[in-house]
């Protein structure tokens, strides 16, 4: 059974109709059968032989030349979990299932999610780049994303927050670190002041008694005159 909220489900039945693949005819018949048990509306278009995921699909991607996902083979992060409130995820049928740098990628069912763009990038505050999904494969992944618990737009905010106050970087492992500060300063001319690069492993003596710098690659100092 495919899990999807009512307002994600008429928008789809919608698209549906616009595209002459169900008719009002066929949805006395889609409502009879979504009402027997928790069968969907969509599960019962399916059951009907009206259409079916792939075309689905194929309507997304001719559409807006969207590339698609296999979310079945999709593995679910925490950071996915927490990128996105769960009621968000949830009402509007959408899957975030890779994390890019500062790209979120998103895989979603039928062309009505398009006017959610600027509000993901909002909540998110990252890039959004979306992708095609079946329709049966982004409810699996929901379900996934949605295990743990509810997320709200509160925790994505504080997440975000505390995000501003961190600074990534990475640390090349043939860097040196000084474990102490060096035993004296060199200090800058105020008007007057020269960079020199030190390209060889010992240097000569500059005038005025100045020592003999030492450079393993590429230092650099501003000497006083």
């Amino acid at each position: 059974m495919i899990n999807i909220s009512r307002e994600s489900e008429i928008n789809l039945i919608n698209i549906l109709i616009d595209q002459d693949i169900i008719s009002g005819k066929d949805l006395v018949e889609i409502k009879k059968i979504s009402g027997e048990g928790e069968k969907s509306q969509l599960d019962a278009v399916f059951e009907l032989n009206l259409t079916d995921e792939e075309k689905i699909l194929d309507l997304l991607v001719k559409d807006q030349s969207l590339d698609v996902v296999d979310l079945s083979t999709v593995a679910v992060t925490d950071e996915l979990k927490a990128v996105l409130p769960s009621n968000y995820i949830n009402m509007n049928f959408i899957a975030p299932f890779k994390i890019e740098g500062k790209v979120l990628h998103i895989a979603i069912s039928d062309i009505s999610k398009l006017s959610l763009m600027r509000n993901l990038r909002t909540i998110t505050k990252m890039d959004i780049e979306l992708h095609a999904a079946k329709v049966s494969d982004i409810s699996n992944f929901v379900d996934k994303l949605l295990a743990d618990g509810e997320r709200t737009i509160s925790d994505i905010r504080q997440t975000n927050a505390e995000k501003t106050k961190t600074f990534d970087y990475d640390v090349d492992d043939q860097a040196e670190v000084l474990e102490k500060p060096p035993e004296e300063d060199i200090e800058a001319i105020e008007n007057e002041s020269e960079v020199i690069k030190f390209n060889e492993k010992f240097t000569n003596n500059y005038k005025n008694g100045y020592r003999t710098a030492r450079s393993k690659s590429f230092w650099y100092f501003k000497l006083r005159r």
